[in-house]
């Protein structure tokens, strides 16, 4: 990670696989971090969209998760 800050501290922004990966942190905190830039080669552009999509099923989840408690 520090790395990733490191190596784009010139360049004005994360590259995609530094943005990928300081959003898995984030979302390994319990933070729900904003999507992930879809740029990139083909393969990042996909990983990009899977990590995207598990964010949303994460929060949709939480989300029902809280419903179900409420009516408990």
């Amino acid at each position: 990670m520090k790395l990733c800050l490191r190596l784009s501290a010139g360049l004005g922004a994360l590259l995609p696989s530094c943005a990928l990966a300081a959003a898995a942190v984030e979302i390994g905190r319990g933070r729900r971090p904003e999507p992930v830039p879809e740029v990139g080669a083909e393969e990042i552009q996909a990983v990009s969209r899977a990590f995207n999509q598990m964010s949303r099923d994460l929060l949709r989840t939480e989300q029902d998760r809280a419903v179900i408690l409420a009516g408990i």
